[in-house]
């Protein structure tokens, strides 16, 4: 893994490199009008997940499981520009020895972080988030919330999700080839399981969950 430490990651560039803009697409039948988004993506301070993670190759071949787990907590509420935010911290994120530091709130049925960026939206089903990375564009993520539910298997049961799911597009490439990315949320619960991308070698993490406390 301390190999890959250099390589440029997807999730790490979206967080600190991205801007956003939104793209129309067609809109399913399903629609969530009746549900917020903070009960996929749950932000109240005291709450946490545990993930286990799992190296793939390109192909998709198990290359090893991690044995650091990843730790997602939400801290405490702050004030960033008189709005509030949760402040959430992220340990082992890939092995690195860092802790992640982010501040999401829910901006109409958007988490948002302090930089206005998009992390997941249930408003308007089938309306695209496009997310680039810069420098020089040298890859874009089209996002979107899937309405049809899937059922995910973890450590720590089963649950019904709602797939936030993103296709990459790199430069390298010419954009022409999508390479999936997967954020399964189930109502109440939050991120069940979600896989993250290093843009150069498409190898990826899985994350699996394995406890988690909702206050």
């Amino acid at each position: 893994m301390k190999n890959h430490a250099s390589v440029l990651f997807l999730a790490a560039a979206i967080f600190l490199l991205s801007s956003c803009k939104k793209e129309e697409a067609p809109i399913p039948e399903n629609n969530t009008t009746s549900i917020s988004v903070n009960d996929f993506y749950p932000l109240s301070p005291g709450s946490y997940w545990v993930y286990s993670k799992s190296y793939y190759d390109s192909s998709g071949t198990l290359i090893s499981q991690m044995p650091e787990h990843d730790s997602v907590i939400v801290e405490k509420d702050t004030i960033i520009n008189n709005l509030t935010y949760h402040k959430i911290k992220e340990y082992n994120f890939i092995g690195m020895n860092n802790v992640l530091i982010k501040f999401y709130r829910d901006s109409a049925d958007c988490i948002v972080d302090d930089q206005g960026h998009i992390v997941f939206s249930i408003k308007n089903p089938g309306l695209v988030y496009r997310h680039i990375i810069e420098p020089d564009t040298i890859a874009y993520v089209d996002y979107v919330f899937n309405t049809t539910s899937d059922t995910v298997t973890v450590t720590c049961g089963t649950f019904i999700c709602n797939d936030y799911r993103g296709d990459v597009f790199r430069k390298s490439d010419n954009y022409s080839i999508a390479y999936p990315l997967h954020k399964y949320c189930s109502k109440g619960k939050g991120v069940i399981r979600k896989n993250e991308m290093f843009l150069n070698s498409l190898y990826t993490i899985q994350f699996d969950l394995i406890s988690y406390h909702i206050e």
